[in-house]
């Protein structure tokens, strides 16, 4: 009898939880436009402190180590390419005078992340901020892509965040503070059409990130240990993505944002302890209340967007 009252009493909970969502998202809409027009607008000092960023060399990840370096962080240039890497590290060291250093290592391997970490405490000190930057979109084959090549963008894309957020989170949690920041996709909240590969490697980010999030507000200890994760529609930063976006169907519905724009925004984020941006901003509140929209409506509605359907 009780197992019987405890199965209603979740299903009516269940009932009011899904009549209340649209009132709840509508709330959560305007709540995030509030907070942008007139939210506080504290931030936190990061000066001093040491930046891990993944794929760092170039792109994207080399603006944010940029960014980083201008708010006096030093930074560790964590990339595949030594050489790439290095002449980063030597710029971010000669145009900020933070100390930036260049590790070759492949993220997606832990014990290489291990010794990675082990390198950085002897040369510089704990690390307490990680950017996990580096990921793999686009294939030789896009088509019928080889099955090494989906192997490596799983590796890359989803497995070094579990590595990295593992090693690093030790260093944080013993100093008290630190901050993981994902650098995900707008496919990571919105399936991302003819890339089923890539769509599931950033829905799982978001996915680690959100149980990341939580587990650390679960532990009183570890209230100052914050988290970011990021969902960036395409970049100019990538000539192949560029080429890629504009000879698709997808440049009906989305343009090349500006890298450097980005990055300040993503900087932005982490010093005010954002736990979600999205580049359009109203990117992330549209796609959740997607959610809600009945699966043939939205798949119609992509497939028409999308799709060049004869007259």
């Amino acid at each position: 009898m009780m197992k019987r009252c405890s199965e209603l009493y979740l299903d009516m909970l269940m009932i009011l939880v899904m009549l209340g969502t649209p009132i709840a998202m509508f709330l959560s809409v305007m709540l995030k436009i509030y907070n942008r027009l007139f939210g506080s607008k504290s931030v936190k000092s990061i000066a001093g402190e040491i930046a891990v960023v993944t794929g760092g060399a170039r792109g994207l990840g080399k603006l944010i180590s940029i960014e980083l370096a201008k708010q006096g962080c030093h930074i560790v240039i964590a990339d595949i390419d030594l050489k790439q890497a290095e002449e980063t590290a030597n710029y971010l060291s000669d145009s900020y005078k933070v100390n930036a250093k260049a590790y070759k290592v492949d993220v997606s391997n832990y014990e290489e992340v291990v010794e990675l970490n082990k390198n950085i405490i002897h040369d510089l000190g704990k690390a307490t901020i990680l950017v996990n930057n580096a990921g793999i979109m686009l294939f030789t084959d896009p088509s019928n892509p080889d099955w090494k090549e989906v192997q490596r963008m799983i590796n890359v894309n989803l497995t070094a965040n579990i590595w990295t957020n593992r090693v690093f989170l030790e260093n944080m949690k013993e100093v008290g503070k630190g901050h993981i920041v994902a650098i995900s996709s707008v496919a990571g909240i919105t399936p991302f059409p003819f890339h089923p590969e890539y769509t599931s490697t950033k829905y799982a980010i978001r996915g680690l990130m959100q149980v990341l999030r939580i587990d650390l507000k679960m532990e009183e200890k570890f209230r100052n240990i914050k988290t970011t994760s990021v969902f960036p529609t395409f970049l100019n930063t990538n000539a192949n993505i560029l080429e890629m976006l504009k000879s698709s169907t997808f440049s009906k519905i989305a343009v090349a944002h500006d890298g450097e724009k980005v990055a300040k925004r993503i900087i932005q984020g982490i010093l005010q302890n954002e736990e979600e941006i999205s580049v359009p901003e109203i990117k992330l509140a549209f796609s959740k209340c997607t959610d809600l929209w009945p699966v043939e409506i939205f798949d119609r509605i992509v497939k028409r967007i999308l799709l060049k359907e004869e007259k």
